[in-house]
């Protein structure tokens, strides 16, 4: 009976500080950040076109998981246009190695026609 009467009377003791430690100063400047977070919580609802929280949290929630899609889909854009580039710089070699043979061979074919040339 005398520990409960301690501790409530300790809690009572604790519970008059704090009171005593709230100013008017203090509570002007928590009523001006209310104020503000207010104002703010507004403008959120008012860009965002919702009425309540559980909407902005909704909004924001799809608006992750739309980010996280299109970085995914940018990467895999990205992975395909570099194999795309690969492949046409692949082919480009192959267009200039053909390009090359082709140019021997026309060679060989001209000295071998100019050859036989002498011969008729």
């Amino acid at each position: 009976e005398e520990r409960k009467q301690a501790m409530s009377a300790e809690c009572e003791a604790a519970r008059n500080g704090r009171h005593a430690a709230v100013t008017a100063s203090s509570l002007d400047s928590e009523r001006e950040q209310i104020a503000h977070f207010e104002a703010q919580f507004s403008q959120i609802k008012d860009v965002m076109g919702v009425l309540s929280v559980g909407e902005i949290i909704d909004k924001f929630t799809s608006q992750e998981e739309t980010h996280a899609t299109l970085k995914s889909l940018s990467r895999q854009s990205q992975l395909n246009m570099d194999s795309l580039i690969k492949q046409r710089a692949e082919a480009k070699k192959h267009v200039e190695d053909a390009k090359y043979l082709g140019r021997q061979d026309g060679a060989a074919s001209e000295a071998a026609v100019k050859g036989t040339q002498g011969y008729d």
